[in-house]
């Protein structure tokens, strides 16, 4: 069997394009059937203490992890705030296994579906206990995220459930009083300690930053009108 061999190939990162690709190969050709469900989109998540990413000496562990902190698995960055820009947001239903029942870790995530029967019918396919299971409303918010610059770094995806729906409803209002398109504004996505007779944990902020300058204004646009029903763009 013959082995690939590299000797031939010209070294760079992918970020980085050589001139000669640039003048003949820029044109992305080849990706015409790829759309965005074709795509992994990174996602924003809350760390929370059960969260596998701050679990040190195991696989999931992710250097500088700790409970409050925002995560992007796509850049494997943890910080405090993110400044972003909301883009579009819909309601699906979540399920996860719940602690009690060996729920809390990587694994406990089964899925989503569009309604709370079709979750639980799923289950009872599967010879799943519904009692085992959370099966709760959630708002996934598509979101560019920007760099410390303030220009755009990657698109993510940010779930909210349970506590944190609060803060979804109080940002598609805030969104609503701009009386400005979605993807017009910038946002800072910060945390919050929260407690209660069960325990403490964190939870999502968001307040207003600014407004989208034009160059990044004309981006998030283009993002929008990728991802819009045909009836919306």
């Amino acid at each position: 069997m013959a082995k690939a061999s590299d000797k031939a190939l010209v070294e760079g990162s992918i970020d980085q394009m050589p001139a000669h690709i640039q003048k003949t190969a820029a044109t992305g050709a080849g990706n015409e059937n790829v759309s965005a469900s074709d795509l992994e989109i990174p996602q924003l998540k809350l760390l929370q203490q059960m969260s596998p990413e701050v679990q040190k000496g195991t696989d999931s562990y992710v250097e500088g992890a700790e409970p409050g902190l925002i995560y992007n698995t796509l850049t494997g960055k943890v910080s405090e705030t993110v400044n972003l820009v909301n883009i579009r947001m819909e309601k699906e239903v979540s399920v996860f296994r719940k602690r009690e029942f060996g729920g809390g870790g990587s694994g406990s995530f089964i899925g989503t579906f569009d309604t709370k029967p079709e979750a639980e019918a799923y289950l009872s396919d599967q010879g799943l206990a519904v009692s085992e299971y959370d099966v709760t409303d959630t708002a996934k918010h598509l979101v560019v995220v920007l760099d410390d610059t303030g220009a755009p770094e990657s698109e993510a995806v940010i779930f909210m459930s349970s506590t944190k729906l609060r803060t979804s409803n109080k940002w598609n209002s805030e969104l609503l009083m701009t009386k400005a398109d979605r993807y017009a504004s910038v946002w800072q996505l910060g945390v919050e300690r929260l407690s209660n007779a069960k325990g403490t944990w964190s939870n999502f902020t968001i307040a207003f930053a600014g407004w989208c300058p034009p160059e990044l204004l004309e981006y998030t646009k283009g993002v929008f009108d990728s991802v819009a029903p045909a009836s919306a763009a």
